[in-house]
């Protein structure tokens, strides 16, 4: 993974987090005390609802990144390869 996907993806997770966090206390703040103000009540089950996406999101942004550090690790360096000169070409039957 480049680095700049890198951090786009900490970019992401953070404000993901960030959202949630805002929206989940939106949602406290704004709980109606009395039936009166029902459509606050709805309006904080969507915040609620929208932090939950929002923590889900991130979360399975968070699994792709260590995902992809695994994959990362395990893979081989890279070798150079040596040119192949016409006595080693002849040898194998190639020309």
């Amino acid at each position: 993974m480049s680095e700049h996907g890198a951090v786009g993806d900490i970019l992401k997770i953070n404000g993901n987090l960030l959202m949630a966090t805002i929206c989940g206390g939106g949602a406290y703040l704004i709980w109606p005390s009395s039936i009166e103000w029902w459509g606050m009540g709805f309006l904080s089950i969507l915040l609620g609802i929208s932090s939950a996406k929002l923590l889900g999101r991130s979360f399975g942004l968070m699994r792709k990144r260590k995902l992809f550090a695994n994959y990362a690790a395990k893979r081989a360096a890279p070798k150079s390869a040596t040119l192949a000169s016409p006595e080693a070409m002849r040898d194998a039957g190639m020309m």
